[in-house]
Formats: C-alpha cells, sequence, structure tokens
C-alpha cells in the first residue's frame, strides 16, 4: 500500500488540470510542428489513412533522427534492431537491451534538457539585473514600461541613462532574432549605448556612433531598432526612431491620437553617410494629461491562432478606450487585450512598452 501510494505521488507530484491540458493542446502541436517544420509534405491538403498510418510517422523518425547527435542516432538504431530481432525470435535478452538503449538515450536527452534549461535560467537572471528595475523620478513627467519575453530570454531592451548634458534619455530597442542569440547581442547593444550616451554631445551623435560600432562589432546579419525620447526641457521630449515603429501620442486637449514618425534607419544596416543623412529628430512640446507610447514590433505583430496580426488599427482603438486611465492601468489593459486576441497561441516575438505621460 506504502508503494502505491509512493508511485502515485511520484507520478501525480506538481500535476494539475491545466498543465495536463497544456501537454495535450499546446505542448503537442509544438513539438509536431518542431519535427515537421523541415520535412517537405507532398501530400497536399487533403490527408488520407495513408498520410496518418505511414507518410506522417517516417516524416517524424526521420526528422527525429536528423536531429539526434550522430553518436546517439547509432545507438537509437542499434537498440531499435535489437529490439526487432527479439520480437521476430522471442528473445527476452535482446528485446530487454532494445529497450534500455533508447531508455538510455532519453535519459541523456532530459539531463541535455535540464542543464540547457538551467543556463537558460542563468542567462535570464543576467538579462534582468540589465533592464531597470524601476521607473527614473522626473519633475514633469511620469514614465510606466513593460517588457515581456516570448521565451526565458529575449531582444527586446528598455534603458534610462543620463546624458552628457546630465539629461534623461529613455532607449526601446529590438535586436533582429529570437531566443538566446538576440539576447547575448542586446547585452553587447546595452553596454554600447550606456559608454556612448555619457559620451555624446547629442542624441543624433549617440545613435551615430552606436550604427558605427554595431557595423563594426556584430554580424552583418545582425542589425537593431530603436525608438529614443530625450528629456530635454519643461515639459519637452526630443524624439528620435532608428527603423522602429512609430511613436502613438495623445494630446488630451484635442482627445486625438497620431503617429509621429522621425525619419530614421535601423542600426547596423547601413553606412555611416546613409546612417547619418537618414536620422531625424524632432521635439515635441506636451500639457498635463498628454502622453507617448513607445513599444516593440511584438505588440503590433501578435498573432492569433489563425495567423491574424494585432495590427496597429486594434492597437489604437484599445489606447482611446483607455486613453484616461492611469499610466499602469492603461498598459495592463493594453496586455490584457494583446493576450485575449492571442488565445492560446504562443507568443512568437518579445513585447515591450513604455509610456511617458505629462503630469
Amino acid at each position: 500500500m506504502n508503494l502505491a501510494k509512493r508511485i502515485h505521488e511520484l507520478l501525480t507530484k506538481d500535476l494539475s488540470y491545466d498543465e495536463f491540458q497544456k501537454l495535450l493542446s499546446q505542448d503537442a502541436k509544438k513539438t509536431v510542428a518542431f519535427y515537421l517544420k523541415d520535412s517537405p509534405d507532398k501530400t497536399g491538403s487533403i490527408k488520407s489513412w495513408k498520410y496518418y498510418g505511414w507518410y506522417f510517422p517516417r516524416m517524424i523518425l526521420i526528422s527525429f533522427l536528423t536531429k539526434m547527435r550522430p553518436e546517439r542516432r547509432i545507438l537509437f538504431a542499434i537498440g531499435s534492431f535489437l529490439f526487432f530481432i527479439g520480437l521476430l525470435q522471442s528473445d527476452t535478452l535482446f528485446l530487454w537491451l532494445g529497450f534500455l538503449i533508447p531508455s538510455f538515450l532519453l535519459f541523456m536527452e532530459l539531463a541535455d534538457k535540464h542543464i540547457l534549461k538551467t543556463e537558460l535560467d542563468v542567462a535570464s537572471e543576467i538579462q534582468k539585473s540589465l533592464l531597470p528595475q524601476s521607473s527614473p523620478k522626473l519633475n514633469d513627467f511620469s514614465v510606466t514600461f513593460r517588457s515581456i519575453s516570448a521565451s526565458t530570454v529575449g531582444g527586446d531592451f528598455v534603458q534610462f541613462e543620463k546624458t552628457k548634458d546630465n539629461q534623461t534619455a529613455v532607449i526601446v530597442g529590438d535586436v533582429s532574432g529570437k531566443g538566446i542569440g538576440a539576447a547575448l547581442y542586446m547585452v553587447r547593444a546595452i553596454s554600447l549605448y550606456k559608454y556612448l550616451s555619457e559620451q555624446s554631445d547629442s542624441l543624433k551623435s549617440c545613435l551615430y556612433g552606436l550604427n558605427q560600432a554595431i557595423r563594426k562589432q556584430f554580424p552583418r546579419q545582425i542589425f537593431l531598432t530603436a525608438s529614443v525620447a530625450v528629456f530635454s526641457e519643461s515639459r519637452k521630449l526630443e524624439l528620435a526612431r532608428a527603423g522602429h515603429l512609430p511613436f502613438i501620442h495623445y494630446k488630451l486637449q484635442t482627445d486625438e491620437l497620431s503617429e509621429i514618425s522621425p525619419k530614421g534607419l535601423a542600426i547596423g544596416m547601413n553606412p555611416e553617410k546613409s546612417f547619418g543623412g537618414n536620422l531625424e529628430t524632432i521635439e515635441l512640446e506636451f500639457e498635463s494629461g498628454d502622453w507617448l507610447l513607445i513599444y516593440t514590433d511584438g505588440v503590433t505583430e501578435c498573432r492569433n491562432d489563425s495567423q491574424l496580426e494585432f495590427g496597429i488599427d486594434r492597437l489604437k482603438t484599445i489606447l482611446m478606450k483607455a486613453r484616461k486611465f492611469n499610466p499602469e492601468q492603461l498598459l495592463n489593459a493594453t496586455i490584457q487585450e494583446l493576450e485575449i486576441f492571442r488565445g492560446e497561441t504562443e507568443p512568437h516575438d518579445d513585447l515591450t512598452l513604455v509610456l511617458i505621460k505629462c503630469k
């Protein structure tokens, strides 16, 4: 009785209905999609019994084997062969060996996964430590932000830094790519920006220097988009945009939303001359109750199970409904609407929102 109880506790430890449902719906779909993404499907849209009985399992098996390390692939083949011989000859030893070898490989794969997860958790903690723990305290503005990674680590970042003239600047950036690669380049981009913001004489020269540094130090396929706002004078912001999405500005007096799109190319994609020639800064004056939203494409490109994107129009509709909320409520309402829209679909990109509101 005690043994049965211990086995039951072992199997059901930390088990919840939601996690079990997620295993059968989301996790199973993601696993199948992972193994089939590189497999050509020549059967068309109509699936017969032959597809599910022969073609589909064969594709899964081939994809599974090609993703294993060569030595483990050979061991798996040996184990499968021994198990097959054991079945044909009713040989218990061969059956047992054919069972043990794949089980041993499963233990190895599980250990690899846990080691990788531990390393990713460490990387996530390091990344979080580089992001702001709180918003800057300003006389005329309040700043609220949210940053949510699609996976354990991500490529979005937010920074609040002092400039050479002791002004406060906020930058929202998005490094190309996803996952651990984007996160590593994001950490490097933050370090470069921190240094340049303290050394540069102007917002333009800071972004110009960042473009130079990234072109020299990053691979050609890696770039970043960014939006920067500098609190230049009382109730004024100096804005710049480097290939990023437009700012969204709400003006209380007219009760209207507008998009503000200073010219600018993505950082790291273009040589110094064309980058500098296309970089524009503008100054925007605020009144009490006005606010400015900076966001990444994880917001507008959020997708549901029909692969429909959230889009700028839906975002504006939500912002108009919540326009007179306090900053915390406005951002929470936006994220809630994104989650409702996405449903059970896993997020495919990081999302970041920064709301700057004039007091």
